[in-house]
């Protein structure tokens, strides 16, 4: 599943049921696709905290 611009939340589904299968090459692509959203939300309620 190449990655070319805006990633679709039916890829990252997709890549899920892969990894929870069993696929390991899938969590390596799955992270590079979640990480930054999930690092975004983590920064935003640790602002909210203050």
């Amino acid at each position: 599943m190449p990655h070319h611009g805006k990633v679709s939340e039916g890829d990252i589904t997709v890549l899920l049921r892969r990894w929870r299968e069993g696929e390991k090459k899938a969590l390596e692509q799955l992270m590079p696709l979640v990480y930054p959203r999930l690092k975004a939300i983590a920064d935003s309620l640790a602002r909210e905290s203050r």
